[in-house]
Protein backbone atom coordinates (compact mmCIF):
# COMPACT_ATOMS: atom_id res chain seq x y z
CA UNK A 1 0.00 0.00 0.00
CA UNK A 2 1.82 3.96 -0.94
CA UNK A 3 1.21 6.21 1.57
CA UNK A 4 0.96 10.44 0.38
CA UNK A 5 3.04 12.28 2.05
CA UNK A 6 3.97 16.36 2.14
CA UNK A 7 7.90 16.67 2.48
CA UNK A 8 8.56 21.06 2.35
CA UNK A 9 7.44 21.70 -1.34
CA UNK A 10 7.21 18.11 -2.13
CA UNK A 11 4.15 15.36 -2.31
CA UNK A 12 6.04 11.81 -2.30
CA UNK A 13 4.29 8.44 -2.69
CA UNK A 14 6.00 5.92 -0.75
CA UNK A 15 5.45 2.22 -1.50
CA UNK A 16 6.79 -0.78 0.73
CA UNK A 17 9.37 0.19 3.37
CA UNK A 18 9.14 3.67 2.70
CA UNK A 19 10.85 3.90 -0.74
CA UNK A 20 10.00 6.90 -2.72
CA UNK A 21 8.24 5.58 -5.99
CA UNK A 22 6.56 9.03 -7.28
CA UNK A 23 6.59 12.91 -6.06
CA UNK A 24 5.61 16.11 -7.30
CA UNK A 25 7.50 19.21 -6.78
CA UNK A 26 6.29 22.84 -6.79
CA UNK A 27 7.68 26.15 -5.31
CA UNK A 28 5.91 29.58 -4.49
CA UNK A 29 5.19 32.23 -6.82
CA UNK A 30 6.30 35.84 -5.81
CA UNK A 31 2.23 36.34 -5.17
CA UNK A 32 2.06 32.95 -3.69
CA UNK A 33 0.96 31.26 -6.23
CA UNK A 34 1.76 27.07 -6.55
CA UNK A 35 4.17 26.45 -9.13
CA UNK A 36 4.35 22.56 -9.99
CA UNK A 37 7.54 22.35 -11.65
CA UNK A 38 8.19 18.46 -11.87
CA UNK A 39 6.16 15.48 -11.97
CA UNK A 40 7.57 11.90 -11.59
CA UNK A 41 6.68 8.18 -11.16
CA UNK A 42 8.59 5.13 -11.03
CA UNK A 43 7.85 2.44 -14.70
CA UNK A 44 6.30 0.24 -12.23
CA UNK A 45 3.47 2.54 -11.90
CA UNK A 46 2.73 4.63 -15.14
CA UNK A 47 -0.23 4.24 -16.30
CA UNK A 48 -2.06 3.61 -12.99
CA UNK A 49 -3.52 7.37 -11.98
CA UNK A 50 -0.64 8.12 -9.78
CA UNK A 51 0.52 10.76 -11.38
CA UNK A 52 -3.20 12.67 -11.39
CA UNK A 53 -2.93 11.52 -7.90
CA UNK A 54 -0.35 13.64 -7.12
CA UNK A 55 -1.56 16.96 -8.69
CA UNK A 56 -5.08 16.21 -6.89
CA UNK A 57 -3.07 16.69 -3.38
CA UNK A 58 -1.39 20.06 -5.17
CA UNK A 59 -4.93 21.05 -6.39
CA UNK A 60 -6.90 20.12 -2.53
CA UNK A 61 -3.49 21.90 -0.91
CA UNK A 62 -4.11 25.10 -3.19
CA UNK A 63 -8.16 24.69 -2.06
CA UNK A 64 -7.02 24.93 1.34
CA UNK A 65 -4.37 28.18 1.52
CA UNK A 66 -6.92 29.89 -1.55
CA UNK A 67 -4.48 30.39 -3.87
CA UNK A 68 -3.88 29.40 -7.55
CA UNK A 69 -1.41 26.95 -9.67
CA UNK A 70 0.84 27.31 -12.45
CA UNK A 71 1.20 24.23 -13.74
CA UNK A 72 5.06 24.80 -15.63
CA UNK A 73 5.26 20.75 -15.69
CA UNK A 74 3.70 19.54 -19.17
CA UNK A 75 2.04 16.59 -17.21
CA UNK A 76 0.48 18.86 -14.42
CA UNK A 77 -0.20 21.25 -17.26
CA UNK A 78 -2.21 18.63 -19.33
CA UNK A 79 -4.35 17.18 -16.12
CA UNK A 80 -5.78 20.67 -14.80
CA UNK A 81 -6.48 21.22 -18.19
CA UNK A 82 -8.62 18.50 -18.77
CA UNK A 83 -11.58 19.77 -17.46
CA UNK A 84 -13.79 22.56 -16.08
CA UNK A 85 -12.98 20.76 -12.23
CA UNK A 86 -10.03 22.63 -11.68
CA UNK A 87 -10.82 26.67 -13.28
CA UNK A 88 -10.98 27.48 -9.61
CA UNK A 89 -7.18 27.11 -9.06
CA UNK A 90 -6.07 27.44 -12.77
CA UNK A 91 -3.59 29.90 -13.77
CA UNK A 92 -1.68 30.53 -16.37
CA UNK A 93 -4.07 28.77 -18.74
Amino acid sequence: MEVLKRVGETFVLEGEGGAVVAGIAFHRSPENAIIIDHTEVSDSLKGQGVGARLVEAVVVLARMEKVGIIPACPYARKVLARGDGYADVLMGK
